[in-house]
């Protein structure tokens, strides 16, 4: 039998603020990037890159995720690396980068809840 291997690659375009930093850097311009995850269904581990179609060479997003068993259910592990070589406004990116993450994980956690309470 053939193991899983788990591999995604999910292309995405992000909708922001024009008047955030990342808005104010890249303006109207179609930044995107490609979402890549390796994740192992029998360890419960993956882990994860994006990869911008701008400026691609001086910012990098990666890290892991982790899936556990805990009391009530099950709880997810992420942990990651932000870093935008951006002269001037480098750790500006980095921090909206961050926010854009956790809140796009929060939401990802409120639908699966959702989910799961109509349909259980």
């Amino acid at each position: 039998m053939r193991e899983p291997r788990g591999e995604l690659s999910d292309p995405r375009q992000p909708v922001r603020d024009p008047d955030s930093p990342a808005g104010q850097a890249f303006g109207s311009t179609r930044a995107s990037f490609v979402e890549e995850l390796e994740y192992d269904p029998r360890a419960h581990r993956g882990a994860w890159r994006t990869i911008p179609n701008l400026l691609p060479e001086r910012v990098k997003t990666e890290g892991t995720l982790e899936i556990r068993g805990v009391a009530n259910g099950v709880q997810r592990v992420v942990r990651g690396e932000v870093r935008a070589r951006l002269w001037g406004f480098g750790g500006l990116v980095e921090k909206q980068v961050v926010a854009e993450i956790v809140k796009s994980y929060e939401k990802t956690a409120t639908f699966t809840a959702a989910w799961l309470a109509s349909h259980t």
